[in-house]
């Protein structure tokens, strides 16, 4: 006897409408473009750009009549490099994209191209000789909802008709098309009404007011953490509504910025000739060129990039790599403007204000539309958790103090303490409202020379300091005629550095004649100074007695 027979078959599966709906319930509409910018630089385009085509296109006939109504307005996405083969077929496995087991890549989850799908119920895809025309409702096409014409093979009338949306992105459709372009045709209201996917219709209002939020994003600097992008065009019909391009500020700065690509393959896809990647640190200045109407914009940022081997932890290390989280940070500090707040980015722009004067890049743990941090403001044990933990008190920390170090030459001239962590006396509870302790602690524990006098930057333990007043501003040039280390400190810092010394066990070793006598003693001729010396001294005793007595600290003789 054979194996049973079942009576009935009650196979699972889903419709292609009903994922694309959940996956744009799981995405912001405001995601697409930025999705769209994340997707050409996975694909190491250099340019990208955005053409609201607010044309129609009468032109018949058509592969399908029904494809008339994709004929209308469209928001076209021209990068300057090719939809190859795998990405092709990468489209047909949403949610099982091949970015998943691409370290190169750092998108996570797959999905972000149909994202567009809050905005059309079918976007085309045209790059090299191939034309794609997606059809999830299964409308018009008969093979399988995916149909791709060769646009060189097939010069039918049907398929020119279709080429002429294209015309807005200057592509030359006679030959290979060099580039990928994607059309997202706009979803009419009467395509809303019987979309399965989302049954609201798109206007042309809605996109150019999108692509306005993606220009007050990239001007706030939402380019300066992707590796490959360098320039973004957005058009309205043939009128540029804004351009953005990033540059390094001179040769050496962009041959830095050049090897991030490489460096980041080379930590975390593995090196081919067998080397063992070593941990890397790279800073260079970037200019930030923004263009928008008769108003422009240009900007320097001093980057601070940090890659890492490890967390330290085996089994963190083993679910981070899964989820493609590798220990890359960066520091964004503004060199020649103050942020109104510094925000985190995971090479892209995430919602999220810090309130510190720099942006912040790195893989933290997100959640899948991008809102939030995994298990943010919580005390979660979980993996996610810990994860942006260890990037915050580790990575995040260490690129800070490499990218102060980075600007120690100049840092006591122009900086000061601008471009140090913001002061949050309260802590919130998210990570980011730590970097002050977590920053000032490390500073103190390894001695780092950063600590701005008025003639150098200095080290913990070589730095007299004192918060700034009455002494410092009366006596701040007999200070810096014999070079005291004097490090002044705004009041809320003095006094976070005494309780964070105090938690190390350390001391802060606070100006007092005792210690400008031993500095006198040290560093010059007592006789030549002896006048100086009484003078400051009696000074100091009355003064500085007074004035740190309102701070709780005590002054030696």
């Amino acid at each position: 006897m054979g194996p049973p027979i079942p009576s009935r078959n009650f196979e699972q599966h889903s419709p292609i409408t009903t994922i694309l709906r959940q996956i744009c319930e799981s995405y912001p509409e405001s995601s697409c473009l930025r999705e769209l910018l994340q997707n050409a630089d996975d694909a190491q385009a250099s340019e990208i750009e955005y053409v609201l085509d607010t044309g129609t296109y009468d032109d018949s006939p058509l592969i399908h009549p029904g494809l008339q109504a994709y004929h209308g307005p469209a928001l076209l996405v021209k990068n300057n490099r090719v939809f190859t083969d795998a990405d092709f077929t990468s489209l047909t496995s949403i949610g099982d994209s091949k970015k998943r087991d691409d370290p190169a890549s750092t998108g996570k989850y797959g999905q972000g191209f149909n994202s567009c799908f809050h905005w059309t119920d079918g976007p085309w895809i045209l790059s090299r000789k191939y034309l794609l025309l997606l059809d999830p409702h299964r409308e018009w096409s008969t093979d399988g909802g995916g149909p791709t014409y060769d646009i060189l093979e097939d010069d039918s009338v049907e398929i020119q008709n279709h080429l002429k949306t294209f015309h807005r992105t200057d592509v030359n459709t006679s030959q290979a098309v060099n580039a990928t372009v994607i059309r997202i045709p706009l979803r009419t209201e009467s395509q809303a009404e019987k979309s399965k996917i989302v049954n609201r219709q798109a206007t042309i209002q809605e996109i150019t007011k999108a692509l306005h939020d993606l220009g007050q994003e990239i001007r706030e600097g939402g380019m300066l953490f992707l590796r490959y992008v360098r320039k973004v065009t957005v058009k309205i019909d043939s009128t540029v509504l804004w351009a953005a391009s990033t540059a390094g500020a001179t040769e050496d700065d962009t041959r830095a910025m050049q090897s991030i690509p490489a460096a980041f393959s080379d930590m975390y896809a593995g090196v081919s000739d067998g080397r063992q990647a070593a941990d890397v640190s790279k800073s260079f200045h970037v200019n930030v060129a923004y263009v928008e109407g008769s108003t422009s914009s240009d900007h320097r940022f001093l980057l601070q990039h940090k890659m890492s081997t490890s967390s330290g932890d085996n089994a963190l290390d083993t679910w981070s790599r899964k989820r493609k989280l590798f220990p890359w940070v960066a520091i964004a500090a503004p060199l020649d403007h103050e942020l109104s707040s510094g925000r985190l980015f995971s090479c892209l722009r995430l919602p999220i204000e810090t309130g510190h004067p720099v942006h912040i890049h790195g893989l933290f743990s997100i959640v899948p539309d991008r809102g939030r941090l995994s298990s943010s403001g919580q005390n979660s044990r979980d993996m996610g958790s810990q994860w942006n933990h260890f990037m915050f008190k580790k990575c995040v920390v260490a690129a800070w103090i490499e990218m102060l170090l980075a600007r120690r030459h100049l840092a006591w001239r122009q900086d000061f303490f601008k471009l140090w962590p913001s002061l949050n006396l309260s802590h919130t509870g998210e990570l980011w409202s730590c970097l002050d302790d977590y920053v000032l602690d490390q500073l103190i524990a390894e001695n780092v020379s950063v600590w701005n006098t008025s003639h150098d930057c200095v080290a913990f333990s070589y730095g007299y300091f004192v918060p700034e007043g009455e002494i410092t501003q009366l006596y701040g040039s007999a200070f810096r005629a014999i070079q005291l280390p004097l490090v002044s400190l705004g009041l809320p810092m003095y006094q976070k550095l005494l309780h964070r010394a105090s938690g190390l066990s350390e001391e802060v070793r606070s100006l007092s004649p005792k210690f400008l006598r031993m500095f006198l003693k040290a560093n010059h001729q007592l006789q030549q100074f002896k006048i100086l010396l009484a003078a400051l001294a009696t000074v100091l005793r009355s003064g500085l007695c007074r004035q740190c007595s309102r701070h709780g600290t005590a002054v030696s003789n």
